[in-house]
């Protein structure tokens, strides 16, 4: 954060369905955040694993909301509903944000001018082994920054791993849950 900015409060929005093997990892992952200001905000999509009693041994430090399966966009939906800070980040239920993944990211969004900005990162993939630091998620993928404007219009490659005020999903109005990848309709924890 820039100097002279109050704490600003970063709500983590996870979707979790079936996601007993990796989800106390993932939920560590914001635990321990440098960013002191967080909140995590879990939604079940109707998990029929431990998924729910693993989240509820957190009961006082997140927020759990189980729901029935209606997919995970409509399970952001509800997370972001639920939340209450300013800034959200985006975290899945078998991905693991490093100590200093909030401190950074919004120490990005500041450097780039604020405003309606969305802060994107990579990613190392998380297995029942633990991180795998040799298979990045994304890659050299990202077009460069003079290019994103029309990039964006052609093909979404904003990840999973963002950052951004929440003013921007006000202004659109949330994830369309009519609309699903085929990665979002499988939904289990990679292996």
């Amino acid at each position: 954060m820039s100097s002279g900015q109050r704490p600003v409060r970063i709500s983590v929005i996870m979707p979790a369905r079936n996601a007993g093997s990796v989800i106390g990892a993932a939920i560590s992952g914001v635990l321990t955040q440098t960013h002191g200001e967080c909140e995590l905000v879990v939604v079940d999509d109707g998990s029929t694993d431990e998924t729910g009693p693993l989240c509820a041994a957190y009961s006082e430090r997140i927020k759990y909301i189980a729901e029935t399966h209606r997919g995970v966009a409509q399970a952001r939906n509800v997370a972001i509903s639920g939340s209450t800070g300013e800034f959200l980040a985006l975290c899945d239920a078998d991905d693991l944000l490093l100590p200093r993944y909030l401190e950074a990211a919004l120490d990005a969004y500041y450097q780039g001018g604020g405003g309606r900005r969305i802060v994107m990162s990579n990613a190392f993939l998380l297995t029942v082994n633990g991180v795998s630091h040799n298979r990045e998620l994304i890659g050299k993928k990202y077009p460069r920054p003079e290019n994103q404007r029309m990039a964006i219009l052609q093909k979404n490659f904003v990840p999973i791993f963002s950052l951004f005020p929440r003013g921007l999903i006000d202004d659109v109005g949330g994830f369309d849950a009519r609309r699903q990848t085929p990665d979002a309709r499988r939904q289990t924890p990679i292996q």
